[in-house]
C-alpha cells in the first residue's frame, strides 16, 4: 500500500505537464521532444512503482531540456527506490539550480537533512567544467566547475571528465555523517592521473562506455567453430559416400542370408551417414549462431572506439603493428547463396 507521501506524489505526476525548461538552456526542438517523451516514459513506470526505472527517464528528460519538474521527480523516484545517497546527490544539484522552486527546495532540503547523519558529503571542484563518474556510473549533471555528491559509508572511486578523453580519478573513503573534498584539475593531454586500479579491477581507459553488445570475441570464437565443423562435416560426408560406398555395400550383402540392414557393409554405411549428419545439423546451427551474433548483438563499434583511445594513448612508432590501426570484420551476402568473409581496414 502506498504511503501518504507516495500518493501525493503520484497524483502529482500523473497530472503533470511536461516540463517547462529552466532559465538559460537552449536545447534542440528534438531534444525537447525527446525530453517530454522521457518524462512521460517516467510518469509510466511510477505509477508502476518502477521507481528506479522511472528515476532513469526522469533523468534523461532532464539531460535532454534541464527542468525544475523533471529534477524534482527524479529525486522523488530515488528516494522512493531506496537509492538515499543519489536521491541526495540530485538535492544538492536541485538547491544549486533551481533556488527559485519553493517545492522543489522544500522536497531537496527533507532529502538532504535525512542524509546528513548516515551518508559521506563530497564537495568536488574542478578548475574547469567537468563530468563525474562515481562507481563507472555518471553522475546526474551537466558539466560544472563545482557539485557536491553523496556516497554510502565505503570506498568510492570518483572520476572527472573532459572533453578531448582527459580524465583523473581519486579514491573516497567514506564514513558515516562524515564529509570532505576533492580538487580536479584538467590534464594538457588525453591521460588519467589517477589513484591507481584498485580491488574492483577496473581500468581508467577513459570515457566510460556502455557496451550495447556481446565482445566481438564470441563472434570469432564461434566462426572458428563452424569453419572447423564445416571441414569435419565435408571429412564425415565423404567417408559416408566412400567407405563402404554403394557398389561394395551391394556386392558385399547380395549373399548375406540374415536381415538386409543386418548387413555389416549396409550397418557400417548407415553409421558413417548418421555422424555426417549428426555433424552437418550441429554445424548448420553454429553457423546460424554465428551469423546472428555477428549481424546484431555483436558490439562492433565499442571495439573501434576502444582501439582508437588506446592509439592515442600509446602513441607508438608509426611502423608498429599495435599502432597500425588494424581491424577486421565479418561481411554477409545473401543471394542465391549465402556467403560470409571478413573485411580489413588499415
Amino acid at each position: 500500500m502506498k504511503s501518504a507521501f507516495q500518493s501525493v506524489l503520484l497524483a502529482l505526476v500523473l497530472t503533470a505537464a511536461p516540463p517547462a525548461l529552466a532559465d538559460g538552456s537552449a536545447p534542440s526542438a528534438s531534444h525537447i521532444k525527446r525530453a517530454a517523451d522521457a518524462f512521460d516514459r517516467g510518469r509510466e513506470a511510477f505509477r508502476a512503482d518502477a521507481y528506479v526505472e522511472a528515476a532513469e527517464h526522469f533523468e534523461a528528460a532532464d539531460g535532454y531540456a534541464p527542468s525544475a519538474l523533471a529534477l524534482r521527480f527524479a529525486l522523488a523516484s530515488r528516494h522512493e527506490a531506496g537509492q538515499l545517497a543519489r536521491a541526495a546527490t540530485l538535492a544538492s544539484l536541485a538547491v544549486a539550480r533551481h533556488p527559485e522552486d519553493a517545492e522543489l527546495q522544500e522536497l531537496a532540503e527533507s532529502v538532504l537533512e535525512e542524509a546528513s547523519g548516515v551518508l559521506y558529503r563530497v564537495q568536488v571542484f574542478c578548475d574547469e567544467p567537468c563530468e563525474l563518474v562515481l562507481n563507472d556510473k555518471i553522475v546526474h549533471g551537466r558539466r560544472a566547475n563545482e557539485r557536491v555528491i553523496f556516497v554510502e559509508p565505503g570506498r568510492h572511486r570518483l572520476r572527472a571528465s573532459w572533453p578531448q578523453d582527459r580524465n583523473r580519478s581519486e579514491i573516497i573513503e567514506a564514513t558515516a555523517g562524515g564529509s570532505g573534498e576533492v580538487d580536479f584539475y584538467v590534464p594538457d593531454a588525453p591521460s588519467d592521473t589517477s589513484a591507481g586500479d584498485w580491488e574492483l579491477g577496473t581500468s581508467d581507459s577513459g570515457v566510460n562506455i556502455e557496451r550495447s553488445g556481446w565482445s566481438p570475441v564470441v563472434f570469432w570464437t564461434s566462426l572458428g567453430v563452424t569453419v572447423a565443423g564445416g571441414a569435419a562435416s565435408t571429412f564425415l560426408g565423404l567417408r559416408a559416400l566412400n567407405e563402404p560406398g554403394r557398389e561394395a555395400v551391394r556386392d558385399s550383402c547380395r549373399d548375406f542370408t540374415g536381415t538386409p540392414t543386418d548387413c555389416p557393409a549396409y550397418k557400417e554405411g548407415r553409421s558413417h551417414q548418421t555422424q555426417a549428419n549428426v555433424a552437418i545439423a550441429a554445424t548448420s546451427a553454429v553457423g546460424v549462431f554465428t551469423i546472428i551474433t555477428g549481424l546484431f548483438l555483436t558490439d562492433w563499434e565499442s571495439s573501434d572506439t576502444a582501439a582508437d583511445s588506446a592509439k592515442s594513448r600509446r602513441g607508438g612508432s608509426r611502423g608498429s603493428v599495435a599502432d597500425s590501426g588494424v581491424r577486421v570484420k565479418p561481411w554477409f551476402g545473401v543471394g542465391q547463396t549465402t556467403t560470409i568473409g571478413a573485411m580489413g581496414t588499415f
